[in-house]
């Protein structure tokens, strides 16, 4: 009998097959109070910016893009719409309005946006890879490509849009396309986080070892990145590196101790490296407070019990999981094996 692993966790597939906002490391902020001390040191620069110059809508578009990426989309769209009132004919104010609205599910504006950001200058760069990333979005990949490559034609030096050509390649399933454009935009920008994340990734399912040194790129650019961490712990776990595995998890629950795959995976090499079943019935019941119906730690959880002698808890266990899941069919053959 043989435990369940995790072949390719939620996460992975999110970031390998998702687009372009590697949003999973983070969570959403709250409104910044009055209180200085607890202002952000880039939201207290920016804050600053707008203060000295406050007629300049530059700011103000730096500014909601910060909100952006701490998902505070009501403050990023207020500021983006005052940087409007200063000046309605600057396409990277109707780029900008665009990411929002996307942030905020609001598909259809956002492609309006994107329009008007074209229609006040065709030839605008940005506003082209930014059209190419909505239209990624949808999986309208050949319009995306086209813009993409439009855009290079017209930028030479242009690491957004090869990244947006790559992931465009990735999701197309042509991963030679992928890797070329992914390493083009490395080498145009070696601090593009994304370009190394998804380049880990490509070579981790190719069992490749230079996925090592891509995601620990990757975390010498955002050394925070729970993505990036739990990732690199991965790659490690299907490697046999197991202490660097668990390293790498450990770095993820520091970050945030609810990740519940880094915890099902830590019971999982605790049960099958280590042979200590009760280390993996502590994890796998870690992982369950966070997932009650993740019925492959509520398996694998039985499953150690069973391996340490308590047949009554391993049986409760798989009855649990068909209950969830009527048609499981190790917890059946489980159950048969012990009754």
């Amino acid at each position: 009998m043989k435990p369940i692993r995790l072949l390719l966790p939620a996460l992975v597939a999110a970031i390998l097959f998702g687009v372009l906002f590697t949003r999973c490391q983070q969570t959403t902020t709250t409104e910044s109070s009055n209180n200085a001390d607890s202002i952000p040191l880039v939201l207290q620069a920016l804050n600053t910016a707008i203060e000295t110059h406050p007629d300049n809508p530059q700011g103000y578009i730096d500014r909601a893009r910060w909100y952006s990426e701490q998902n505070m989309a009501d403050s990023a769209l207020s500021d983006v719409r005052r940087a409007l009132t200063l000046d309605s004919l600057q396409p990277r104010i109707y780029i900008a309005l665009a990411e929002v609205y996307q942030l905020k599910g609001k598909f259809p504006e956002a492609e309006k946006a994107l329009l008007k950001a074209r229609a006040i200058n065709p030839d605008d760069n940005e506003a082209k890879v930014a059209h190419a990333r909505f239209y990624l979005v949808f999986k309208n990949y050949d319009e995306a490509i086209k813009l993409a490559d439009e855009a290079i034609r017209q930028m030479p030096v242009n690491p957004e849009a090869y990244f947006v050509a790559g992931v465009t390649f990735l999701e197309k399933g042509d991963t030679l396309a992928a890797i070329k454009n992914l390493m083009k935009t490395t080498t145009q920008n070696p601090q593009h986080f994304d370009a190394w994340l998804r380049l880990g990734l490509l070579y981790d399912g190719k069992q490749n070892d230079l996925a090592e040194g891509y995601l620990k790129n990757a975390i010498r650019i955002k050394p925070e990145s729970q993505a990036a961490w739990y990732l690199t712990g991965f790659f490690y776990q299907e490697n046999g590196v197991y202490q660097k595995a668990i390293a790498a998890y450990d770095t993820v629950l520091k970050l945030n101790p609810r990740f519940r795959d880094a915890l099902y995976n830590k019971g999982y090499i605790a049960m099958i490296v280590e042979e200590d079943y009760e280390k993996a019935i502590s994890l796998f019941s870690q992982t369950l407070e966070i997932s009650p119906e993740y019925t492959n730690a509520m398996y694998n959880r039985g499953y150690a019990y069973e391996l340490s002698g308590d047949k009554e808890k391993a049986v409760a266990d798989y009855q649990a999981v068909l209950r969830i899941a009527p048609d499981h069919q190790k917890a059946n053959e489980a159950i048969r094996r012990l009754n």
